[in-house]
């Protein structure tokens, strides 16, 4: 071999080298990208979805309050009900200054102003309904609830879900980009490695091997990401449909199946019955043992409920300590016996510290003229209908 081969080869063999150190390069630095794409899908997206998920889930449940002040005649119950819209009023607020917190793009901040703004808009229709019905006007406390506060609280709540769905779009344009990343990172390595084969037959070997155990790396890198993005992502929907205390289904998810329920009842004739059922005295509880032992008494029930019911029933958390039961067919033609059996599973439990816990029971039929709001009024009345005749009992109509 001559002087000039050996530089040849010299020169190309540091050539090779300087190829292979790009590649490696090349392909920690976009599974470092890939990496920070994806933290940033678990650490910001992932979080501010959750935190919207519960400024939602507030709305609803001071939704429910609101209306539950319509059906109080009762001085003090209507304080007590009050003061819970406080609680939540403020855990909104809470959450609400989190979120602008780490809201660091002036477009984000824009939409929790524009989000704030719509709340305000119906907190302060809300507050007229009070007024009425602290001047015991009820008939236009209800014309404001339906006129004003409920259209107010659509728009509200169909923004909240415009603002989730941005977070999943988010979330779903992060796993393209490291998609991308990825597919480009390949297509560089090709093009690198090509030339260094171009080099000499001596050295390919070697620049093969080299190649080819830096395409594992980046191969084993993108089944992660791929795993990861689908971990995540049936997190999201997980957290869209499941309440976060209790573990089953949220009031999101049960109006979902419902809707499907009942157009296939209205379409074949099929029974159906809703059952909702409520903790008896569970500010008692809250108040004495404190809100841990709340939890964990809406825990418990969630699943002695669970246990009691088939496979086909549809449970869900409704808000605060009041529950739904969907029972399609089948056993909905006794809807009130299935009601009885989830009262006596519970009033024969023991909730540790909270000793016996009971609970009422509204239910009712579907019935052909029907719709949504109207059957769950109907058994929401029934539920009060049970309060009203001592608690720990089922009313069915």
């Amino acid at each position: 071999m001559n002087i000039s081969s050996r530089t040849l080869l010299v020169s190309g063999f540091a050539l090779l080298l300087l190829l292979m150190l790009l590649i490696i390069m090349t392909g920690l630095g976009y599974s470092s990208a890939n990496n920070s794409r994806m933290e940033q899908i678990v650490n910001v997206h992932n979080i501010r979805a959750i935190q919207i998920n519960q400024l939602r889930s507030y709305s609803r449940e001071l939704s429910v309050l609101y209306y539950q002040m319509l059906l109080v005649r009762d001085p003090f119950t209507l304080d007590e009900i009050g003061q819970k819209v406080s609680t939540i009023a403020g855990e909104f607020l809470k959450v609400y200054e989190e979120l602008m917190q780490t809201s660091t793009r002036q477009e984000d901040r824009d939409k929790l102003s524009k989000l704030m703004s719509l709340a305000g808009r119906t907190y302060n229709f809300q507050k007229e309904v009070i007024a009425l019905l602290q001047q015991e006007k009820y008939a236009a406390a209800t014309t404001l609830m339906v006129s004003k506060v409920q259209p107010s609280q659509n728009e509200s709540v169909n923004y909240y879900d415009y603002l989730v769905k941005e977070q999943q779009q988010l979330v779903a344009d992060a796993a393209l980009a490291a998609q991308s990343a990825y597919r480009q990172s390949f297509l560089l390595m090709l093009l690198i490695s090509g030339i260094a084969i171009l080099l000499g037959v001596i050295i390919s070997v070697f620049v093969v091997r080299k190649t080819w155990k830096a395409e594992q790396v980046l191969k084993r890198g993108k089944i992660e990401l791929e795993k990861l993005v689908q971990e995540r992502t049936h997190e999201l929907h997980q957290l869209a449909n499941t309440d976060e205390l209790t573990g089953i289904f949220n009031r999101r998810k049960f109006s979902e199946v419902l809707q499907m329920e009942f157009a296939r009842a209205k379409r074949y004739g099929t029974q159906l019955s809703v059952i909702i059922l409520d903790v008896d005295h569970f500010k008692v509880i809250n108040d004495t043992y404190g809100h841990h032992m709340g939890d964990i008494v809406l825990q418990k029930l969630a699943q002695i409920i669970s246990a009691s019911l088939r496979d086909t029933d549809i449970f869900a958390r409704w808000g605060g300590e009041e529950f739904i039961i969907l029972a399609p067919c089948g056993e909905s033609k006794q809807p009130d016996v299935l009601a009885e059996r989830l009262r006596s599973a519970v009033d024969n439990c023991v909730f540790g510290d909270a000793g016996k816990v009971t609970c009422s029971f509204g239910v009712t039929e579907f019935r052909f003229d029907d719709d949504q709001d109207s059957m769950i009024n109907r058994a929401d009345h029934n539920l009060y209908q049970a309060k009203n005749s001592g608690r720990n009992r089922v009313c069915f109509n």
